[in-house]
């Protein structure tokens, strides 16, 4: 009678553990859309030089990464890195991390490298990461992921962030899955942004044409 107890309970409890699974699934999913929706009219409205549209678009972005924030932060600090997520989910913890300040990137990066080194997320996920954490600290980014846009005169400018041994670059980026920094840019082109890479260019110059066109 004891042993069947014991049974029912552990399959209560597992029942239990893999409902709060699902759960967790479908609200990491929902934040996922939540992210995507949010960013989808990104290069229509940078493209426009509205200001106030621009400007609108932060506001509601900013919302929308601070409330995503909110819901993910809870569930690491609490669960740690949920198992068995789907792709999406999965994907949600990454991109909230990824998009929130360097504070919180810095806190949760080891999550990002821990998923990325067993295969739940990419290399370039952590790669990505790791480019931002560098370029919000002033230095130089690895993987050249991150750039920096600026308004002037109604033209934008966007530049890649000044990249650390710029000619091994794209051997660096082949080893975690990313195509050449060539393809990059053309791809960004293809979109209607015309990015610019000048591996002499320093984080130094950078600010100052930043500082200039503000």
């Amino acid at each position: 009678m004891k042993i069947n107890i014991l049974f029912f309970t552990l399959a209560m409890a597992t029942s239990s553990l893999a409902q709060n699974y699902c759960d967790i699934d479908s609200i990491l999913r929902n934040v996922y859309k939540i992210d995507q929706e949010v960013r989808q009219e990104f290069n229509e409205i940078i493209n426009s030089n509205d200001t106030e549209r621009i400007l609108a678009y932060h506001r509601r972005m900013a919302e929308a990464d601070l409330k995503n924030q909110e819901t993910v932060f809870e569930i690491l600090d609490t669960l740690g890195w949920p198992k068995n997520l789907s792709d999406s989910a999965n994907k949600a913890i990454f991109l909230v991390i990824d998009h929130a300040e360097l504070k919180a990137q810095k806190k949760y990066y080891p999550f990002i490298e821990h998923s990325a080194a067993t295969g739940i997320l990419a290399q370039s996920d952590a790669a990505t990461l790791q480019d931002r954490i560098l370029m919000h600290e002033n230095k130089k980014q690895i993987y050249g992921t991150q750039t920096v846009s600026f308004t002037y005169n109604g033209k934008t400018e966007c530049y890649v962030w000044p990249i650390k041994d710029p000619e091994e670059v794209d051997t660096r980026r082949t080893e975690i899955g990313l195509p050449p920094m060539a393809f990059y840019i053309e791809m960004f082109r293809e979109m209607g942004i015309d990015m610019i890479w000048n591996p002499s260019l320093s984080i130094k110059d950078l600010k100052k044409k930043q500082h200039k066109n503000k």
